[in-house]
């Protein structure tokens, strides 16, 4: 004997993984932020450090520092396209 399915589970089903798939992209966007958020208070936080180093010549490798931070951030939370935008953005600003 075959049970049909009444509509309404399967209306129950595809909201179900509605809602699955809008908390999955949720998660992802917090991640991203989450990162983001990192950077910005990496920022603050590396103001505070002088070193030997002219002002241009500091603004270049903290810069590199908070982008390399970023990248690993990404990396590590699976944003591998994102990281890969981040690289372009490197590539432009540092000219290699």
């Amino acid at each position: 004997m075959e049970q049909s399915k009444s509509p309404f589970e399967e209306i129950f089903k595809k909201e179900q993984s509605r809602k699955k798939e809008e908390e999955k992209e949720k998660e992802k966007e917090k991640g991203i932020l989450d990162a983001l958020d990192n950077e910005e208070k990496s920022l603050f936080e590396g103001s505070s450090d002088s070193g030997s180093l002219s002002l241009e010549e500091e603004g270049n490798v903290s810069a590199e520092k908070r982008y390399i931070k970023l990248l690993n951030e990404l990396v590590e939370k699976k944003y591998y396209e994102e990281a890969i935008s981040i690289i372009g953005e490197m590539k432009a600003e540092f000219g290699k």
